[in-house]
């Protein structure tokens, strides 16, 4: 007996113990709406003329916003009730009031079911009732009211509203399917947006859903995108190269047109526009051109993809889905550079250097200067200048012909035979031999009789001509000496010293 009693005890003195650490860590109520929690919170209360739900805010640090959660848990109710799966989001025309006497409260409420189409329900808040803690949360309890005639009729109200919706959705599916068939993808794309727009809006349909989902998945990750143009060059003074895009896709082997694009260079180095819309038009192009360049990068990085625009509104309602389309959206895109210089260096220039040689009282010749025509193609490439290989065959040089005779044989030439080239840069070097060092060339402070050593002066005129205009854009002198065992070698030396001098002079050309 005495065992059971110690028994008691202990039980009772752990129980005390419990009570004690549970008082500490649970909040208490520190007030209320009335005295005692109303009957209508633990037992439903029933009537003949209404259908009565409890909706709940619990733990809620803000006393507004835990009426609204409770007004909406008891609509939420309410929608199964009337037997339908979809969840009820709804959002209030007013504000709930912030007294605390809320016994009686008419409150309009409109009702957005996830496709269930919208209409205003009157609700009547029939009580309130709440609860504040230590921890300065609340709990709401709020007791709405429905007619029970309307809830019957908003049955068949929304029976009606969802198997339209699927009618609509299953008819959108079956044209994307039959546009498919006729390579029309972009075409197909709407209508897949339009049923999955459609049968969203229900529960009931969502195998509707997932279908267009599907299709949508399938006809985005079929496109992808070309470059009709060769774009090479967006200039500092604004513009740039033609963009030609291109829209295909593997579901068909016809253009693609109406397909929305999205291009944009990756670092915001530049804004690139289109004159005619960012839409692909009958033959599946859309052209853009890089209006200015706003940043400091030498190289845009630019992106094309299809535009996300249709496909705004699903972010709202599926973000994992939409995050999806994201995804097949950098998956499927085209990546391309474009160089930034002046416009002057972009277009294709021509280069050719000509020689006149004068050898004493022998008539002058005139010849190509391949070798050195070579180097000077180099200089210019690598200052920006874009080149094209010319093959100009020296027969169109007369001998005896003068410097403007070759500018003018040379201009011809390429503006007939190389329409891609807009400039043309043409070297004339006036090259005079002097002759043997000591023996043509006397030293009176040396005796210098037989050095076997040739001296040539040379003089290099550049000019860069517009091909369009035929205007002389710019023009340099470079004058040089070269000395070498024969004619030729000096030449090449001269040549040499030329080429050093013209690399200062080439950064302001």
């Amino acid at each position: 007996m005495k065992r059971i009693h110690k028994l008691f005890l202990m039980f009772y003195f752990v129980l005390f113990i419990t009570n004690i650490l549970i008082s500490e860590d649970v909040p208490k109520v520190i007030k209320s709406s009335s005295p005692n929690m109303p009957d209508w919170v633990l037992k439903k209360k029933k009537s003949p003329q209404y259908v009565y739900f409890v909706g709940i805010g619990s733990r809620v640090s803000d006393l507004k916003e835990a009426k609204k959660s409770a007004v909406d848990d008891a609509v939420s109710q309410l929608v199964e009730y009337i037997g339908f799966r979809a969840t009820a989001k709804f959002k209030s025309t007013k504000e709930i009031s912030d007294m605390d006497n809320i016994s009686s409260f008419r409150h309009n409420i409109v009702q957005t079911l996830e496709g269930k189409g919208s209409a205003k329900v009157n609700i009547d808040i029939e009580d309130i009732y709440y609860e504040q803690y230590s921890d300065n949360t609340y709990t709401i309890y709020c007791l709405i009211k429905f007619p029970e005639s309307w809830v019957e009729k908003e049955r068949v109200r929304l029976q009606k509203l969802v198997e339209d919706q699927r009618t609509k959705a299953s008819l959108y599916i079956s044209e994307a399917n039959e546009s498919i068939k006729k390579g029309d993808v972009s075409r197909a794309i709407d209508l897949s947006i339009n049923a999955l727009l459609v049968s969203e809006k229900a529960a009931e349909n969502s195998d509707l859903y997932d279908e267009a989902k599907n299709l949508i998945v399938l006809l985005l990750s079929s496109l992808n995108f070309s470059l009709e143009s060769n774009p090479q060059f967006a200039y500092l003074e604004g513009g740039s190269d033609s963009i030609e895009v291109k829209a295909l896709s593997s579901k068909t082997t016809l253009p693609l047109k109406g397909v929305m694009v999205e291009i944009f260079e990756k670092n915001s180095n530049a804004i690139i526009t289109s004159k005619i819309g960012n839409t692909t038009d009958e033959n599946g192009l859309a052209k853009y051109e890089v209006e200015r360049v706003t940043g400091n990068s030498e190289v845009l990085n630019v992106f094309v993809s299809f535009s996300l625009n249709k496909f705004n509104a699903i972010s709202k309602f599926d973000e994992e889905f939409y995050q999806q389309i994201q995804d097949i959206q950098k998956a499927q895109a085209l990546w391309f550079n474009l160089n930034v210089i002046n416009k002057s260096k972009a277009s294709q220039m021509a280069v050719i250097v000509v020689d006149i040689i004068k050898e004493g009282n022998e008539k002058s010749k005139v010849s190509l200067s391949s070798k050195f025509e070579d180097a000077l193609s180099g200089k210019m490439a690598n200052i920006g200048y874009s080149i094209i290989s010319t093959d100009v065959p020296e027969s169109i040089f007369k001998e005896g012909m003068d410097e403007r005779g070759i500018k003018d044989a040379s201009f011809s030439y390429i503006k007939k035979n190389y329409p891609k080239a807009k400039k043309i840069l043409i070297g004339v070097r006036h090259i005079n031999v002097l002759g043997e060092i000591g023996k043509d060339i006397a030293f009176k402070e040396y005796d210098i009789n037989d050095s076997q050593i040739i001296a040539v002066d040379t003089r290099l005129v550049l000019n860069l001509i517009d091909i369009a205009t035929k205007k002389v854009e710019k023009g340099l002198n470079i004058e040089a000496k070269g000395l070498g065992l024969t004619v030729a070698q000096a030449i090449e030396n001269a040549g040499k010293n030329a080429l050093d001098k013209l690399k200062e002079k080439l950064q302001d050309f």
